[in-house]
């Protein structure tokens, strides 16, 4: 979950650079050349890009996974994910206090069901 805002950054760099290549040779291709529509190209290069594909599956479920989570408590819950995952600096037992959540089992337990989350929409069996 680090990685996240890591994978958002790439994957907008990566479809970046697919419009960019396709419109730099768009732009040099003579007129009548049988390129097509310009935006249709780009189009099908960003959906035939299986990396980008994947990416965006990713990042997906996990926005997904957090509306669901965030629903029941906003404030708490996302600054939770926020601690857990893109922090990472307090232990469990430290997040709940920072949250007063009650022990670093509840901790566990979010964890575990926020990550079932994500794997729900990842399309696994959990």
């Amino acid at each position: 979950m680090k990685l996240y805002h890591d994978t958002k950054r790439e994957l907008a760099e990566a479809k970046g650079e697919i419009i960019l290549a396709r419109a730099q040779y768009d732009e040099g291709m003579p007129r009548g050349s049988g390129t097509g529509d310009q935006t249709a190209n780009r189009g099908m290069s960003l959906l035939s890009s299986p990396a980008i594909r994947e990416m965006e599956r990713r990042i997906t479920a996990i926005d997904r996974a957090m509306a669901e989570w965030c629903a029941k408590d906003a404030v708490v819950r996302f600054r939770f994910i926020a601690l857990k995952f893109w922090d990472v600096q307090y232990t469990d037992e430290g997040i709940a206090q920072q949250l007063n959540i009650g022990t670093d089992r509840t901790v566990r337990n979010w964890r575990r069901n926020f990550l079932q989350l994500i794997g729900k929409y990842m399309g696994w069996r959990v």
